[in-house]
């Protein structure tokens, strides 16, 4: 959810996209620095609570009281939070990347980068397009066009190099993410119109607090516009597909630090953080050296371009055609019935070397990745009978979620980056005294979108899974030869349960 105190800015109303008229071409910007991921603070688990309570710890403030009376309420819809205070900080403010102690006052990575939301929760900012569901306004679902978006994109991230926020839920909800690498690939379609697609990368909040480094997420649409003697015609851009429902609602831009908490103090942040915070220039430095040891994620070092968007993997988990030979299925064969909590034990081979991915999908449609979990190697050899887990360790995939799922094994010949994917549960308010909180071993990670976009995947994946229909588009051909497999299994309901369709 979004609080931000908006300034309509013509700035940049002006600007033209100007091209050359080539049948095919494309359009690339990056941002000199990247914005770093951060947890959104959902207010229904404790919002900040937790990094202000350290700050109260240490300065006799009531930080935490005031959050506890303004946001956190357990009926809270599930989306409001502090995602819009995060993104403005992940891209105004240096990644805090180190523990700091002061008068004997732990701040974790995590708290920190709370205190840092706190300082941004009521920026004054640059807003394009207007927010759709508000009760103000236009309420157009497609007042930004995609023709507008890319000008912006161009403006601040290409030519300014900053990163630029985006809402990318087209309905009421709203999910900031900062955009700090796009790609537009446009050809020349029927008569004038030509056709464009557009590939965001953002940081995302989908991690744990202690989180150092930038998580990527990738967001794709496609849209048709007009040019006329090289340049884009502005008022010509369409959403279209499926992005004519699932397109970004609004973009904006932090100029202004202002907290909405009053107890928080900037200049008491930063002496916490270690560097001045509030600041309107974009970031730089490394945010307090190397990180330490103390359980924060790196992303993967897989490129960019390497990237799936999660309709790009749903591309791949509905593809009914292999290169190589893939042969996966489940202790009690394909079909099996397990009760819930009983372990299930996969096995698998592969013709040829690769990167192995195993999908659950439950029966509601959503999306687990079973393996690999963050951390553990991928790597498999041809012809090697493997079994998950193996044979002397501990059961780490159980039956949940009465009903038919489906698994689908995909061995591709590099890594890839799937995005859309999170393991982290609601934060919880801390125990008395403002303990950390424990860390967790990595589980299963789940497929969490946007509402437009996340109902459009579990209708793909149940027809495709329960009713047989085709998968929507070929699987995307970067990855090169990759070969997959499927087998379904059962859970049954436990006392009470309703057995799902």
């Amino acid at each position: 959810m979004t609080k931000t105190r908006f300034l309509t800015a013509a700035a940049c109303a002006s600007a033209l996209l100007l091209f050359s008229a080539a049948r095919a071409a494309t359009d690339r910007g990056r941002a000199e620095s990247d914005p770093w991921s951060g947890y959104w603070w959902q207010y229904k688990t404790g919002g900040l609570v937790e990094p202000l309570t350290q700050y109260d710890r240490l300065l006799g403030t009531a930080a935490a009281d005031w959050e506890r009376d303004a946001h956190v309420a357990s009926d809270s819809p599930d989306w409001f939070g502090h995602c819009h205070a995060w993104a403005a900080s992940s891209v105004c403010e240096k990644e805090p990347r180190r523990r700091r102690v002061l008068r004997q006052v732990l701040f974790g990575v995590g708290h920190q980068k709370g205190l840092l939301a706190a300082c941004h929760d009521q920026d004054v900012s640059n807003s394009y397009g207007d927010r759709f569901g508000d009760g103000d306004g236009s309420e157009d679902p497609a007042d930004i066009s995609p023709v507008e978006l890319w000008r912006l994109l161009q403006t601040y991230v290409k030519q300014r190099r900053i990163p630029l926020i985006v809402d990318v839920e087209a309905g009421e909800q709203v999910w900031n993410y900062p955009i700090y690498d796009y790609r537009v690939d446009y050809q020349q379609g029927r008569g004038d119109w030509y056709r464009g697609t557009m590939r965001l990368v953002a940081a995302d909040n989908r991690v744990a607090p202690d989180y150092v480094g930038t998580k990527r997420a990738l967001y794709t649409y496609t849209f048709r516009f007009k040019m006329e003697g090289g340049a884009v015609l502005s008022d010509s851009g369409e959403w279209t597909g499926r992005s004519a429902e699932d397109h970004p609602d609004f973009a904006w831009y932090p100029y202004v630090a202002v907290a909405e908490n009053p107890e928080i103090d900037a200049e008491e942040i930063s002496k916490i953080v270690g560097y001045a915070v509030g600041g309107s220039s974009p970031p730089g430095g490394d945010g307090g050296g190397p990180p330490e040891d103390d359980g924060a994620q790196t992303p993967p070092p897989v490129d960019a371009d390497d990237l799936l968007s999660p309709e790009e993997l749903l591309a791949l988990v509905t593809s009914r055609t292999s290169s190589f030979a893939l042969d996966m299925f489940v202790d009690r064969g394909d079909g099996g019935r397990y009760r819930a909590g009983e372990p299930i034990r996969i096995s698998f081979r592969s013709g040829e070397p690769g990167y192995l991915y195993i999908f659950d999908v439950d029966p509601q449609g959503d999306v687990r990745l079973v393996f690999p979990r963050q951390g553990q190697p991928n790597r498999i050899k041809s012809d090697v009978l493997y079994d998950l887990p193996a044979k002397d360790r501990k059961p780490t995939f159980t039956a949940r979620g009465a009903g038919q799922h489906d698994l689908k094994a995909i061995v591709t010949a590099r890594p890839i980056g799937i995005t859309g994917l999170t393991d982290v549960p609601g934060r919880q308010e801390p125990p008395p005294g403002g303990g950390a909180q424990a860390q967790r071993a990595p589980g299963p990670q789940r497929m969490v979108v946007c509402p437009t976009k996340g109902q459009w995947i579990r209708l793909r994946l149940l027809g495709f899974f329960r009713k047989g229909e085709p998968g929507d588009e070929p699987p995307p051909g970067k990855l090169g030869p990759f070969a997959q497999d499927l087998c379904s299994y059962f859970v049954l309901p436990g006392a009470g349960q309703q057995q799902s369709p």
